[in-house]
């Protein structure tokens, strides 16, 4: 009923646009509701379209930059690399930087990011997760490789190690588990995760959507799906909490917007009303003189 009337309703209240506002930038999988509720502001025009996509397609190769420049022994990327060994221009590295700061705004074109503190620990969880999907599957199917390197307990053995481990073995996976996305593509993003989470590299909320559906795709390739249940359910609660840190950023650049509108609107009204102020006090003035000269010349006929 309540989606009903807002698409009734060609001026929702301001609360509804903010969580359209919100919606709208957030993972696909919660779009179907934003064009639910608002089908007529949900299409970009084909100008954003463009710039979505070229901002997105510009944080996914800074922060592909970052990783590889990372993983090769550049513990600092964003304050210590020249921006000639980064590989990036001085903007680049400026943008880069950016990504640590809070981000008091946002536009429809613009990636986003979830706070850092929360990327970290998402990150840090899901390669721990991966970490015991890798080892129970190496359990089953190549022991001898564990016994042969002494991996004797999921701590032993990094993400990036097992991805390693799965390229030289391709055989073991068939084809009809990931016709979506070649195998060499998906462990190279599983290592990411792991390179992303030790090295600390900021990655747009776009990145760890890709992350975590990748993850989904590892679980269910190595079949295990209970696991593969677990990643998809993180993967919902995250789409919900950059929601809501979304829609309360958008409260308060709305609030804010209104504030200035209020200061703004209060200067334009009192510079409307001085003239007027004026003009009526000089009135009253030049009547006060009249009835002061008439009483003088009343006195002098007495």
């Amino acid at each position: 009923p309540a989606t009903v009337a807002i698409m009734g309703n060609k001026n929702p209240p301001p609360d509804e646009r903010v969580v359209f506002l919100a919606l709208k930038n957030v993972f696909k999988g919660q779009d179907a509701e934003a064009k639910i509720r608002f089908p007529e502001l949900f299409d970009l025009s084909p100008t954003q379209s463009a710039e979505k996509e070229a901002s997105e397609a510009e944080a996914a190769r800074h922060e592909a930059d970052a990783i590889a420049l990372a993983v090769q022994g550049c513990m600092h990327p964003f304050e210590h690399a020249a921006p000639e060994r980064m590989g990036l221009h001085a903007e680049g590295k400026k943008y880069l930087l950016t990504l640590r700061r809070p981000h008091h705004f946002y536009t429809a074109s613009l990636p986003i990011y979830l706070p850092f503190r929360t990327q970290h620990g998402l990150l840090v969880h899901l390669q721990k997760l991966l970490e015991g999907i890798c080892y129970d599957f190496g359990k089953r199917e190549i022991p001898d490789l564990l016994q042969h390197r002494g991996w004797d307990c999921v701590e032993s053995v990094e993400l990036n190690r097992w991805t390693d481990e799965f390229l030289k073995r391709q055989r073991k996976f068939p084809a009809s588990k990931h016709d979506k996305k070649p195998l060499e593509q998906l462990f190279r993003s599983i290592a990411n995760i792991r390179h992303a989470a030790v090295h600390r590299i900021p990655v747009s909320a776009k990145g760890i959507e890709k992350f975590l559906l990748d993850a989904e795709a590892l679980a269910t390739l190595l079949g295990d799906a209970k696991n593969t249940e677990k990643i998809a359910k993180l993967r919902r609660e995250t789409q919900a909490t950059e929601l809501k840190r979304l829609e309360s950023i958008a409260i308060a650049e709305m609030e804010r917007e209104d504030r200035e509108y209020q200061i703004l609107a209060g200067k334009s009204v009192d510079d409307a009303i001085a003239p007027s102020e004026a003009s009526f006090s000089t009135a009253i003035e030049e009547e006060k003189e009249t009835v002061n000269r008439a009483d003088e010349t009343d006195d002098m006929d007495e």
